[in-house]
């Protein structure tokens, strides 16, 4: 196949004139684009389940203007050339201990810095005997996060066996390995949304069908959306209408906590049963992930940094002179929503900040309580305070935070408020009275009260 490289501005001319003769006939019916349909059919009879090409999605009416037979003039065919932009989806999770929280960032810097132009460059496959390209806009979408650690070992050795007998792509450097080839690995340790229950933390009720072919065997992780951690309310509510609103009331960690006792004991029981040919019950296994996590605890009591402390104690530590003070507070309504509120403080009083919200979906009261110190918790980190003092006057929610006892209710929301504490230089969480919590309390029930529709 003979290449041409022409450059400047007659480049573009010359690509669409000679696109335009490539795909211009006297004929009258509607012809294929030479080499675009040969290119599609090779790629599609090596990989059915492609769908990142880029020609697919070019839109019906340009796909009939470059193929039609009637006389194109070059007017009407350049215009949505020129102004075609695909948009492309590149989902990135980093497996493994070595990455840094950081990574997410640092990818998405340097696919910044690195991609200097936002076309892509497609040619002809090697078999036509056409000789053309096309320079497409593109829309880069990424989303790099961090995955579960648990999940290394067995994803490293899948995606080795697939690289290693895998084709290179013709048009990239980049493989592209199929969902299915992890997606069983996630499903073997992850909450099945037919067959497991999970929607209900009182009582063992699973979901009722029958499940559809295409998502039989989905798992609860594939119902929230990545990054976020938010329930993804599109697909829940196509695929479990009826059960949609107990779903939401669910608040799962917004920051991708998860019980790694539990998973690591799944993990050595499977490794015990594939190289031992020994079987370990659940409750054994459970057993042992108390065990593990009430161990855990213990070490981290003994080797706590006198900076840090989550207390509910009356005796207070030493504050430092530049210490925030933040109190939180919520109102809950029997139609499941909250208004939540919290101010800062400095140690002689002054406001620095004070805000609310409104959150629909919220089971309890103490939901509420939690989701407001986690949200405060959050805003202080935005605006750097490194010394804060977080107080509630939910003496419930300040045992829970202080003695790692987290309800199975709450048990998402206080593992992002355990690690969100990390992030602090100093912190104190204490109980406080009514009294002196009286502005956050305005401000929540203010914030209630102005979502509610008058009748």
């Amino acid at each position: 196949m003979m290449h041409h490289r022409i450059s400047g501005g007659s480049a573009a001319i010359f690509t669409l004139l000679l696109l335009l003769l490539l795909t211009t006939t006297t004929a009258t019916t509607t012809l294929p684009i030479p080499g675009l349909d040969t290119f599609l059919t090779n790629q599609f009879r090596r990989d059915p389940k492609a769908t990142n090409d880029s020609f697919g999605s070019l839109s019906s009416s340009l796909k009939r203007s470059l193929s039609s037979s009637a006389s194109l003039h070059f007017t009407s065919l350049s215009q949505p050339l020129l102004s075609l932009s695909v948009p492309v989806s590149l989902h990135v999770r980093f497996v493994g201990d070595s990455f840094p929280s950081s990574s997410a960032s640092t990818l998405s810097s340097f696919i910044t810095s690195a991609v200097t132009s936002d076309s892509f460059h497609v040619i002809s496959p090697p078999e036509s005997s056409s000789d053309h390209n096309l320079a497409v806009s593109h829309s880069l979408n990424l989303d790099a996060s961090l995955s579960p650690t648990s999940l290394s070992s067995r994803l490293d050795a899948a995606l080795k066996s697939l690289i290693s007998s895998t084709t290179s792509s013709l048009r990239s450097n980049l493989l592209s390995l199929p969902y299915s080839s992890v997606d069983e690995i996630v499903r073997q340790d992850s909450t099945k949304v037919w067959y497991d229950s999970w929607t209900c933390s009182t009582s063992k009720t699973v979901p009722f069908g029958p499940p559809t072919e295409a998502s039989r065997d989905l798992v609860v992780a594939y119902l929230l959306t990545r990054g976020s951690g938010n329930w993804n309310r599109p697909l829940i509510e196509s695929i479990l209408p009826n059960l949609a609103q107990e779903i939401y009331l669910i608040k799962p960690s917004s920051l991708n906590a998860e019980d790694a006792f539990v998973l690591w004991g799944i993990w050595t029981t499977r490794n015990l049963l594939i190289f031992e040919n020994r079987t370990v019950s659940a409750s054994t296994l459970m057993d042992k992930a108390i065990t593990l996590a009430k161990e855990w605890l213990l070490a981290q009591a003994t080797s706590a940094t006198p900076h840090t402390r989550i207390s509910y104690d009356s005796d207070l530590p030493t504050m430092p002179t530049d210490v925030i003070r933040c109190n939180t507070d919520a109102a809950w309504s029997v139609a499941k929503r909250a208004g939540i509120g919290w101010v800062f403080e400095n140690s002689d009083r002054l406001v620095y900040s004070e805000d609310s919200k409104v959150i629909d979906h919220v089971s309890s009261p103490l939901m509420a309580k939690a989701l407001a110190k986690r949200n405060a918790m959050q805003e202080a980190l935005h605006k750097s305070f490194s010394n804060v003092w977080f107080r509630t006057d939910s003496q419930e929610l300040a045992r829970a935070i202080d003695s790692k006892t987290y309800p199975v209710e709450l048990f998402g929301v206080l593992m992002d408020i355990e690690l969100l504490s990390s992030s602090f230089d100093f912190i104190v969480v204490s109980y406080v009275s009514r009294t002196f919590n009286g502005v956050a309390d305005s401000l929540a029930k203010a914030a209630l009260h102005s979502s509610i529709p008058l009748l």
